[in-house]
């Protein structure tokens, strides 16, 4: 097969997998718990049906002109959607991620959306120019975007990859999975964010290819990590001299919540049965004492 046929295959199959994955997600009731997801891929179902359509079934109603300023700009739109929605889903596994931790779990998404603000106001301030057109600031300002949000991704990758055990979260848990997904596509699009205001020339190149296999490699890593029951998470023990939870509580008396000591849930498989028989004991005799 040719570079060109590759490239359409595998752009035809995009909108199939996603449509896979979401209802994998509908059928492991995770919807709403990983909304981000959700709707990142229903915006690369929408984005593949609107440039599907500009491309071929409206050629008629369109000039040569027209038709490519409107797949030009719905392109670029979606482009930039799609990091905006990646972005949403990053925070979402960051909260994820923390969410025994509140204190440091606020302090952190307050640093990283301060870190998203800053990136969109760079990537504008380094496109404009005297001589740019609108065309060149669009790719330029969202190209930027573009890997400023692949850069925070890989970050967030990294921070998972370290912080999953003390966090107790196991390899096999979604939020890696989905993450991991996410360090896949943003490796991608660090490269094609950086090739293709450069190479404005043919889409049918191995980049191109690389790019294409790569997302439906995540969405199919995606569908095997929510395919699959997730190992329970882990409640987390911290001694009271842990540094760790010396953060936590700076951070939760800066947001003037109260601190933990004890963080995570702990069900009752965490105590021993003699241990089990002395709470019981002692929550009905709190029970008779209260009924006196």
């Amino acid at each position: 097969m040719s570079q060109s046929e590759i490239v359409r295959l595998l752009w035809y199959c995009e909108p199939v997998f996603s449509l896979f994955l979401l209802g994998i997600l509908f059928r492991t009731k995770q919807l709403k718990s990983f909304l981000p997801l959700s709707s990142l891929l229903v915006l690369k179902i929408i984005s593949w049906v609107t440039l599907f359509a500009l491309k071929t079934l409206l050629t008629p109603y369109f000039s040569g002109t027209s038709r490519y300023h409107a797949y030009f700009y719905s392109y670029w739109t979606f482009y930039l959607l799609e990091s905006v929605f990646i972005f949403w889903l990053l925070q979402n596994m960051f909260k994820q991620a923390l969410n025994p931790l509140d204190g440091i779990k606020k302090m952190g998404m307050r640093v990283f959306q301060g870190v998203a603000v800053l990136s969109v106001l760079l990537a504008i301030a380094t496109s404009l120019g005297p001589h740019v057109t609108s065309s060149k600031f669009i790719i330029a300002a969202v190209s930027q975007i573009q890997r400023s949000q692949s850069i925070i991704t890989l970050c967030l990758l990294l921070f998972v990859c370290f912080a999953a055990g003390p966090l107790g979260m196991s390899y096999r848990s979604r939020i890696f999975g989905v993450s991991l997904g996410l360090g896949i596509l943003s490796t991608s699009s660090l490269v094609l964010s950086v090739w293709i205001p450069q190479n404005r020339g043919s889409i049918y190149t191995w980049i191109n290819v690389a790019n294409g296999a790569a997302i439906l490699c995540t969405m199919l890593l995606w569908a095997g990590y929510f395919s699959f029951p997730e190992p329970k998470r882990r409640f987390i023990s911290i001694p009271t001299t842990s540094p760790f939870l010396r953060w936590n509580q700076i951070s939760l008396a800066l947001g003037h919540d109260p601190g933990h000591v004890v963080i995570g849930k702990v069900g009752p498989e965490v105590f021993a049965p003699a241990e089990l028989k002395m709470l019981e004991m002692a929550s009905a005799k709190m029970k008779s004492a209260s009924a006196v």
